[in-house]
């Protein structure tokens, strides 16, 4: 397979910042974005935001019932000071069958918990894993961002793009779309005021 040279991955990379760049502060929004920039919005608000919701009064309390269909406000859960937790989202490192299915191999060994959210309601489930630093344990809330994958779906199913891995334009293409997915969302998490600005980890994975 013929391989993007650096100075095509550093191109690639800088076309998607602009376009970010332009989407979120210059308002010259075209037809012509990247796609990912609509899908990190869409995972932003579905995802992070209820997060940061729910962390506002600067802890998170991570339920862990036996029984999922008995979950209650009362069920086991532990409390977490937001200084020892952390966020991080696994992207493929390309846009093709092998690299998601080592994303998803990766999210199985995360354990599963559920956080509640007041306005809404309900409890929303999370996937995360925990380490030990002295005495004190943090917790690392662990996702696959899925709706980056759709980018592959977008130019296959509506643009007709044949995505064959050994196709430079496709393999410069891929790495804007995911750049601009992580982008897309720091841009977001800033604006928002969120608290896991600081604490929000891109994990590529394939």
């Amino acid at each position: 397979m013929e391989l993007l040279s650096a100075v095509a991955i550093e191109a690639a990379k800088e076309l998607a910042k602009n376009v970010v760049k332009r989407f979120f502060h210059l308002g010259d929004k075209k037809e012509q974005d990247l796609v990912s920039v609509g899908l990190a919005v869409g995972y932003f608000y579905n995802f992070l935001s209820p997060l940061n919701d729910v962390v506002i009064n600067n802890i998170f309390d991570l339920y862990m019932p036996a029984d999922e269909k008995s979950l209650t406000l009362a069920s086991p859960k532990i409390t977490y000071n937001m200084d020892y937790v952390n966020i991080e989202v696994i992207i493929p490192k390309r846009l093709d069958v092998e690299a998601k299915t080592a994303c998803e191999n990766e999210f199985k060994k995360s354990h599963k918990g559920f956080f509640y959210l007041p306005e809404n309601n309900r409890f929303y489930g999370i996937n995360y894993f925990t380490t030990q630093i002295g005495n004190l344990q943090s917790l690392t809330i662990v996702d696959f961002a899925r709706p980056a994958w759709a980018a592959k779906r977008y130019y296959e199913e509506i643009l007709g793009l044949r995505t064959f891995n050994n196709d430079n334009k496709w393999l410069a293409t891929q790495l804007s779309e995911l750049t601009a997915f992580k982008e897309s969302l720091v841009n977001l998490q800033k604006l928002a005021n969120g608290v896991f600005v600081n604490k929000l980890v891109f994990r590529d994975i394939g």
